[in-house]
């Protein structure tokens, strides 16, 4: 049977061929014909910027045309892109503008946490599906929608335009989370008591009750009657989103 490897030459035009397509500039060693190249680097380059455009509509709005064409020009350039899945390629751009220093990253410092918000809702969408619990969700023991991220905002991206956003810059808890009714990403703002529930809830069993009392302690409230009432608004909301399942 013949190996289905490729051989040396033919990985090294392809490395060189990919060199090109990021840099523009035609490497000596390439065999290929120069006037056909620079049609299939702009059609790379359609194919990466249409993608990045559809996976972050917000943050390209923001910028407009003239700044995101700079950004994905910088992007295409010199992020050393490897993932070989369509939908998981859009990261990259939040690793470019995490970690590469470009003016535009400078002058928005809160660019990365836009694209961060907009990524997680790809995550959730495409993620594999996680295994389910049987059991029904009571104010005792919560089955808890695993296919769900909490995050802090310092601008309130999930509620407010970009640019009335950046004028509100404080604390913003978000459970953005997949609804498994109809598989659409949504989200919702929390307090940070809740959010602190949410993350303990797996240390503690999934034992809701025995969490908000233990959370609530904290906060010197020890009160029955008031945790029983908090206790039910919150199951009640969190069921009701479909957190709780």
């Amino acid at each position: 049977m013949e190996s289905s490897k490729l051989d040396k030459s033919t990985i090294e035009q392809q490395e060189l061929l990919a060199r090109y397509c990021r840099s523009g500039e035609i490497p000596n060693a390439i065999e290929a014909n120069p006037e056909r190249l620079k049609h299939y680097r702009r059609l790379v380059y359609n194919v990466i910027n249409d993608t990045l455009s559809s996976a972050y509509p917000i943050a390209k709005s923001h910028l407009g045309e003239k700044e995101w064409g700079v950004l994905i020009a910088s992007y295409f350039k010199l992020y050393p892109s490897q993932e070989p899945q369509v939908w998981k390629m859009p990261y990259g751009l939040l690793e470019f503008v995490t970690d590469y220093p470009t003016k535009i990253v400078e002058e928005k410092p809160f660019l990365a946490e836009l694209i961060y918000f907009e990524w997680l809702e790809i995550e959730l969408y495409a993620e594999p599906d996680l295994k389910l619990e049987s059991f029904s969700s009571t104010i005792k023991r919560v089955n808890l929608n695993p296919h769900h991220r909490l995050i802090q905002l310092n601008y309130p991206f999930h509620k407010e335009s970009v640019e009335s956003a950046l004028t509100n810059p404080k604390p913003h808890y978000v459970v953005l989370f997949r609804n498994l009714e109809t598989f659409k990403v949504e989200f919702t703002e929390v307090t940070l008591f809740i959010t602190q529930v949410l993350e303990s809830l797996e240390e503690n069993d999934f034992q809701l009750e025995h969490t908000v009392t233990k959370i609530a302690s904290g906060y010197n409230v020890t009160d029955k009657a008031v945790i029983d009432t908090q206790l039910k608004v919150l199951f009640e909301k969190l069921s009701g989103l479909g957190l709780f399942l």
